[in-house]
C-alpha cells in the first residue's frame, strides 16, 4: 500500500500543474510567434530541458544522494519539491508561465531520475509474488486512476483561473499525502533491511542476496 501511494499520488498534482502550463503556453504562443517562438517550439524546449536535467540528475545526483543520505531521505526529496512548487504555483505566483515552465521541467526530471529509481529500490525487501502484484496495481491501475482524477479536475476547471481556484486544494492535499507516504515507506524500508525481513515470505526471516548487495 505504501509503494502504491509512492507510485501514484503525485500524478494528481503533476497533471493539474501541467494543465496550467499548457494552457498558458497555448494562449501566449498559439496565434502569432512571440519573440520568434511558436507553441510547438515552446513545448520542444520544455522536453529538451526535462531530458537534459534528468540526465544530469540520474547520472550524478541520484548515486550521490543514495550513498550520502540513503533511501529514506532521498525518497523525501521529490515530495518536498512538489509541495514547494505547489505553494509557489498556487500561492506566490499563480498563473505565471515562467515559474510553471521551470518548475514543471525540474519536477518531471526529478520524477524520472530520482523518485522512480527510489521507488524501485523499495521492492528489494519483498518477495517475487509481492513485486508482481504490487507493480500491476501501482503501474497498471493506480497511476491511471490518479491521472484520471487530475484530468477530471482539469476538465471541471476549464480555464487557468478556475484551475488555480479548484485544483489548488486537491493538488496540495495529494502532495502532502505523498510526503507522508514517502516518509513512512522510507522508515519501513530501513526497518525491514535492518531486521533482514522479506515481505511476503512464509518461511522464517533470512538474509537474501538483495540485502548482501545493500550491505
Amino acid at each position: 500500500l505504501l509503494i502504491l501511494g509512492v507510485s501514484c499520488l503525485y500524478e494528481v498534482s503533476l497533471t493539474c500543474l501541467n494543465y496550467q502550463m499548457t494552457l498558458l503556453g497555448w494562449s501566449r504562443f498559439q496565434d502569432t510567434d512571440h519573440e520568434g517562438m511558436s507553441f510547438t517550439q515552446f513545448m520542444g524546449h520544455y522536453g529538451q530541458l526535462v531530458n537534459i536535467t534528468s540526465l544530469f540528475l540520474s547520472s550524478i545526483c541520484f548515486p550521490w544522494l543514495i550513498r550520502r543520505f540513503g533511501l529514506r531521505y532521498t525518497l523525501r526529496l521529490f515530495p518536498t519539491l512538489l509541495l514547494f512548487v505547489n505553494c509557489i504555483a498556487f500561492g506566490a505566483f499563480p498563473g505565471n508561465l515562467a515559474v510553471l515552465f521551470f518548475s514543471m521541467s525540474f519536477l518531471k526530471a526529478t520524477t524520472y531520475s530520482i523518485h522512480d529509481p527510489s521507488k524501485e529500490i523499495l521492492y528489494l525487501p519483498t518477495s517475487n509474488a509481492i513485486k508482481f502484484k504490487s507493480k500491476v496495481w501501482s503501474d497498471g491501475v493506480g497511476a491511471r486512476v490518479a491521472k484520471a482524477i487530475g484530468s477530471s479536475i482539469n476538465t471541471y476547471a476549464g480555464s487557468v483561473d478556475r484551475s488555480i481556484q479548484f485544483a489548488s486544494g486537491p493538488s496540495l492535499l495529494t502532495a502532502a499525502a505523498l510526503w507522508w507516504v514517502c516518509y513512512r515507506a522510507g522508515k519501513q524500508f530501513d526497518s525491514l533491511v535492518l531486521s533482514k525481513l522479506t515481505v511476503g515470505m512464509d518461511a522464517s526471516p533470512r538474509k537474501s542476496r538483495a540485502y548482501d548487495r545493500l550491505n
